[in-house]
């Protein structure tokens, strides 16, 4: 019983790895197309990894707001900010990653003077303003 178990286990996690493997990969090939290749697959899929452990969130998550500020035509450090810090907000409310992607991207037209890398200042005065002023 104990030799099945660890045979179909071993076999089911193979399995979810695979999954999760072409998951990323068409992520990547989407926001390659959305980017028209503009963008590094190899140094975006680092930062998303790296997202992803220091955030605590999926590779997957952090992926889908990549794409979201890539088809905002977000580049760079500018995109690499504007995803950690929707995931960020994200984390600390009870919305998902499009939906802060999208408050996000609000506040930055909103406020000329803010530049992409520096969104985090925004998250960090909503997050104050629900800590002190919370309904």
């Amino acid at each position: 019983m104990a030799a099945s178990t660890a045979f179909f286990g071993t076999i089911r996690s193979f399995q979810n790895m695979l999954t999760q493997i072409i998951e990323i990969d068409s992520q990547m090939t989407s926001l390659m197309r959305v980017s028209n290749g503009e963008i590094d697959r190899n140094h975006i899929l680092q930062q998303s990894v790296d997202l992803a452990t220091r955030l605590g969130n999926t590779i997957s998550q952090i992926n889908a707001g990549l794409e979201t500020f890539a088809r905002q035509g977000f580049r760079d450090d500018g995109l690499i900010a504007m995803t950690e810090a929707s995931t960020l907000f994200s984390n600390i409310s009870e919305m998902d990653v499009d939906q802060a992607a999208s408050g996000l991207t609000a506040i930055a037209m909103g406020m000329k003077e803010i530049s992409d890398t520096d969104i985090m200042v925004a998250v960090d005065a909503i997050n104050e303003v629900d800590n002190n002023f919370a309904i």
